[in-house]
């Protein structure tokens, strides 16, 4: 039986709606997060942010450890997704009879593996409902999270060396849930009123992801036409 709030996570502490003002300066610490540093908090309006402002949020502050920068977003992306998420409760839409596959297209199915799962069922891509799906990823980016091995804390913090390969599946099954959003679930998300602020969220992401090389290009091709209402066919094409 899967929980009823299957997107229920440990650290609501923001809004996506606001976006606050933060003064740390670069190679400071972030309040609530490990010491990680920060230039501008990642939480911005879905409302009124042009894609050269959003470019200008995602290039890496002078002083600021490039790592750093990446593991702070991988936190915050991960953090605004879910809020939305439970905030315009996408469980009345993406049940497992509406979606009993993890789609991204009609061409694109999500199978869910985890060689380091206690279920050995995931230790091979095992096809589950998308909202299985999400709450196993939600559950795995956590754990992500709170592994100092991972995520390193202090100041003294070192990365290890997978830490790229790490974060780059981390953002890629976050785009996965974009994907399977922007796909199945478009007219509900225009119905209840957050499509601005997901769009936003969405372009801040890529933009993000391009920036720092943390995705292939093959795997935006499920959202390319919603690049292109976003972008513009001609920037669209730096996603190809």
């Amino acid at each position: 039986m899967i929980m009823t709030n299957l997107f229920k996570f440990k650290q609501r502490q923001r809004s996506v709606f606001v976006q606050p003002s933060i003064s740390s300066s670069p190679g400071s610490p972030v309040s609530g997060q490990s010491g990680f540093t920060h230039r501008k908090s990642v939480h911005v309006s879905g409302l009124a942010t042009s894609i050269e402002e959003l470019e200008l949020l995602v290039k890496l502050p002078k002083e600021t450890h490039k790592k750093d920068w990446i593991a702070q977003h991988a936190i915050e992306f991960h953090e605004n997704l879910f809020l939305l998420i439970d905030s315009m409760k996408l469980t009345s839409d993406c049940t497992e009879m509406a979606c009993p596959c993890m789609t991204g297209g009609d061409c694109y199915e999500y199978r869910w593996v985890d060689e380091e799962s206690t279920n050995p069922q995931y230790h091979q891509p095992t096809s589950v409902s998308a909202p299985l799906y999400i709450s196993l990823l939600c559950d795995w980016i956590e754990s992500k999270f709170d592994d100092p091995k991972a995520f390193p804390i202090g100041n003294e913090r070192v990365y290890p060396k997978k830490f790229k390969e790490v974060v780059k599946k981390i953002f890629s099954r976050l785009f996965r849930v974009f994907a399977h959003i922007y796909h199945r679930h478009g007219q509900y998300i225009n119905n209840v009123g957050v499509s601005a602020h997901l769009n936003t969220l969405f372009k801040h992401f890529v933009l993000f992801t391009r920036e720092f090389d943390l995705m292939k290009k093959e795997e935006y091709t499920p959202t390319y036409h919603v690049l292109v209402k976003l972008f513009g066919d001609a920037y669209a094409t730096k996603f190809k």
